[in-house]
């Protein structure tokens, strides 16, 4: 009886999508030694719900071990988590599209060498017009104040004018390839999501 109030308050919780709590009633279940591959699927649930995908694939990783039925969850997790050469090695021969998603994410993006040339020019092509905006025109003028230190011949202001533009200038760039890896996770996490129905 005390089993049944148990799974049937983890469950209520769950459908309240109170999880945190879901997954404390489901961990005691385990526990006390209740049906585990439920309650291990449920707080890897509870955790892809709350976008927790590490540790909603230490749960799945775990039920995997004990029943395979749940494999494709499991690699959909390992996609989601960026364990790549672990989703490598599950891979079966007929996973072809599975293999194309890959092959995708994998290959670099053209967009963030744009920033070299013209600063800012990136994150507007990634659509963050306003930080493209705000970096063309600090490394413009940090590069205007370094040319006028140089035809000045003024070394102070040279080495410091030269600093600071560099300081704009890779910033410009990290931003360029912090853009580029989120928009190429976003669009791996979509293409994940697509093939394996979520």
């Amino acid at each position: 009886m005390v089993i049944i109030i148990l799974s049937s308050f983890a469950d209520k919780l769950f459908e309240n999508k109170d999880y945190y709590r879901a997954i404390t009633e489901y961990k005691r279940e385990i526990f006390l030694g209740l049906d585990s591959s439920k309650g291990m699927k449920m707080i890897g649930e509870c955790y892809k719900n709350l976008g927790e995908y590490d540790k909603a694939l230490y749960w799945y990783g775990r039920l995997n071990f004990i029943d395979n039925r749940f494999e494709s969850e499991y690699k959909y997790l390992l996609g989601i988590t960026l364990n790549i050469e672990d989703l490598k090695l599950m891979l079966e021969e007929d996973e072809t599209e599975l293999k194309k998603i890959i092959e995708r994410y994998e290959k670099a993006s053209l967009k963030s060498y744009f920033s070299y040339l013209l600063p800012g020019s990136s994150q507007i092509l990634f659509g963050k017009f306003r930080e493209g905006v705000f970096s063309f025109f600090w490394n413009s003028i940090t590069f205007y104040y370094f040319a006028t230190q140089v035809k000045e011949k003024n070394y102070v202001g040279i080495i410091l004018s030269f600093s600071l533009f560099m300081k704009f200038y890779t910033g410009n760039l990290e931003m360029a390839k912090r853009l580029e890896r989120e928009d190429a996770y976003r669009k791996f996490k979509m293409e994940l999501s697509e093939y394996f129905g979520y």
